[in-house]
C-alpha cells in the first residue's frame, strides 16, 4: 500500500470539495483587479497568503538548452492509465535534467503567463477574458511582492502589491525543503491534506482530487529545485483516474498533450509540450469542454526586486 492508497481509505464520510467552487476560487485569485480602481492596490494579508499558495515549480521550457529527451516514446496503443503515467514520468525526466537556479531568500520568483478566465461566476458560462500576467513573489515569503495584469483587449495595466508584513509572512514560493523522491512527495501530499482537511475518513476519490489540486498550486507561480519538481510528477503518476488528451492548445496557442482528472462536471488538466514534455500550463473546463480557467506559463526567472524584468 502506498501513501495515496492510505489516503483513499483515510477520509471516508466527508464530502469532497466541489470542483466548480474550487475552480471559481482559483479564477478569482488569478483574475485581474476590478477596473474601478487603478494604480497600486494593497492586498490584505489573507489574500496575499492565498495568492502565494503557489509554492513553486520551475517549469521545463521547450527552448531550454540542456533539456533531456523523453525517457520513452509515446505508445498510442497504451491504455489511458499507462499513457498518463508515461507522460508524467517523461515530464519528470525533462525537468529533472534542467540545471538548478540559484536563489537567495531575499530574492523574488518572476513568472510571466497568459491567463484566460470566465468573467463572472465560474459556472455561469460568462465571456472569457484574456490577460498577460506578471508576478514577482518573495522567495522566502517575507517581502512584499507585485502582480501586474494587462488585458489583451487593451486598457491600463493593473498593479497589485502582495503584502507580507513582519509576523505574517506569505507562503514562500521557493521550496528547497520539499522531498526529492516519489514516496517522500506522496507523504508530503498526505501530511498537507491532513493539515488542511483533517484526518477523518472520506470517499475513495477525494485524496486523488486533493493531490491533483495541490500539485496544480505547486505549478503556477513559484520555483522548486529540479529533483523536487520531478518528484511532483512521479507522485502524480500514482493518482487514480487520470486520462490523456493527445493534442490540446494552451492559452498561448502552443500545441501540447494534457493529463487530467475529472470531477463533478469539471476536468482539471496539466499541459505539457508534446516533444519535450516541458510543463506549459494548466486548464479547468466545465460541461461540454467550456473553459473556466486556462493558464500558460511563458517565462520564469529569479530576480532581485519586484518589477525587475525576468
Amino acid at each position: 500500500m502506498n501513501e495515496l492508497d492510505e489516503l483513499r481509505s483515510f477520509r471516508a464520510g466527508q464530502t469532497p470539495a466541489d470542483p466548480i467552487a474550487m475552480a471559481r476560487a482559483r479564477a478569482a485569485l488569478a483574475a485581474p483587479p476590478r477596473r474601478h480602481r487603478r494604480g497600486w492596490l494593497l492586498a490584505p494579508v489573507a489574500a496575499a497568503a492565498a495568492l502565494a499558495l503557489a509554492v513553486g515549480l520551475m517549469p521545463g521550457r521547450p527552448d531550454h538548452p540542456t533539456a533531456v529527451p523523453p525517457t520513452a516514446a509515446p505508445d498510442p496503443s497504451a491504455s489511458p492509465v499507462t499513457r498518463s503515467e508515461l507522460v508524467l514520468r517523461n515530464a519528470a525526466a525533462y525537468v529533472g535534467g534542467t540545471p538548478a537556479l540559484s536563489v537567495r531568500p531575499d530574492q523574488f520568483v518572476f513568472v510571466e503567463s497568459i491567463h484566460v478566465n470566465s468573467e463572472g461566476p465560474a459556472d455561469d458560462g460568462g465571456p472569457l477574458v484574456t490577460f498577460l500576467r506578471r508576478s514577482w513573489l518573495s522567495a522566502d515569503g517575507t517581502r512584499d511582492g507585485l502582480v501586474t495584469d494587462r488585458r489583451k483587449s487593451g486598457g491600463p495595466e493593473e498593479r497589485v502589491v502582495i503584502t507580507c508584513p513582519p509576523g505574517h509572512p506569505c507562503q514562500p514560493v521557493y521550496r528547497a525543503d520539499l522531498p526529492t523522491d516519489t514516496d517522500g512527495m506522496l507523504r508530503w501530499f498526505k501530511d498537507l491534506i491532513t493539515q488542511r482537511y483533517g484526518s477523518d475518513r472520506s470517499t475513495k476519490s477525494t485524496p486523488d482530487s486533493y493531490a491533483w489540486s495541490i500539485a496544480g498550486d505547486l505549478l503556477r507561480e513559484g520555483y522548486l529545485p529540479p529533483a523536487s519538481a520531478a518528484a511532483v510528477f512521479t507522485a502524480l503518476a500514482r493518482v487514480n483516474g487520470l486520462t490523456v488528451v493527445e493534442s490540446v492548445t494552451d492559452a498561448a496557442g502552443r500545441t501540447g498533450v494534457s493529463v487530467g482528472i475529472d470531477g463533478k462536471g469539471t476536468r482539471s488538466e496539466i499541459i505539457f509540450d508534446r516533444a519535450t514534455y516541458a510543463y506549459l500550463g494548466e486548464r479547468v473546463s466545465g460541461p461540454g469542454g467550456r473553459i473556466i480557467s486556462d493558464t500558460a506559463q511563458l517565462r520564469l526567472a529569479i530576480v532581485d526586486r519586484p518589477g525587475q524584468p525576468g
